[in-house]
């Protein structure tokens, strides 16, 4: 495939994602049974937004079609989405989509290539990498060795470091956000979701957060 733009694209909206894992195609007109396999991947995509597999950006909207007209009602809820007579408005990071169909089961064969621009190996490691440990297509590896910890360090890492900026520590995720993510939306324990917080936070954000929660029990003279 040459060209794309998904595959530089770094948000991708509803109708496009659903669009490119059916290989609907506008033109020719599709034929009913492409457009019923496009409807079942627009469901796909609703369950995986409210069993918290597929994280939207911003405000996710449905809205119904009134009547034969092409007016839309006002806003329904999600649970109430039907893809023959609603419209679903959404955005989503390309790599939390990557993540969704790895995690579903999917390999690297079967997802289309427009979805894996952020998931191709890195050109160079950057400076300070440990040797051994790669980020590969099909998932992240420590000497070739990978588990359910593991993976959560490295989405950890995509989800809440990615833009932090060594210079600014107000861009560092606060442990609340990690540890709630974890624990609400993957189904950790609440002690990995503190240990995977505590391996992917630079040690002296570490201390500073201990220098700022410490108090003094001895009086002073």
């Amino acid at each position: 495939m040459g060209l794309s733009p998904l595959k530089v694209k770094k948000l991708i909206r509803f109708d496009e994602l659903a669009r490119t894992l059916s290989g609907l195609e506008l033109y020719p007109a599709p034929t009913h049974e492409e457009i019923e396999w496009h409807w079942e991947w627009e469901e796909a995509i609703r369950d995986a937004i409210l069993d918290g597999s597929l994280e939207a950006v911003g405000v996710v909207s449905v809205y119904r079609r009134g009547g034969d007209t092409q007016e839309y009602m006002p806003p329904i809820t999600l649970e109430d989405f039907d893809p023959q007579l609603d419209k679903l408005t959404a955005t989503f990071k390309q790599h939390d989509i990557y993540t969704w169909l790895k995690e579903s089961g999917n390999s690297d064969s079967d997802i289309p290539d427009e979805l894996k621009g952020v998931a191709s190996k890195p050109k160079h490691r950057a400076s300070g990498s440990t040797p051994g440990i790669e980020a590969q297509d099909e998932g992240f590896t420590i000497n070739r060795h990978t588990s359910e910890g593991i993976e959560l360090v490295a989405l950890v890492c995509r989800q809440f470091w990615s833009t932090y900026d060594p210079d600014d520590v107000s861009t560092a995720p606060n442990k609340d956000q990690v540890v709630s993510y974890l624990v609400e939306k993957r189904g950790t324990s609440k002690r990995m979701a503190d240990a995977i917080d505590l391996i992917c936070r630079p040690r002296k954000l570490q201390t500073a957060g201990l220098k700022n929660s410490r108090t003094t029990t001895r009086k002073s003279p």
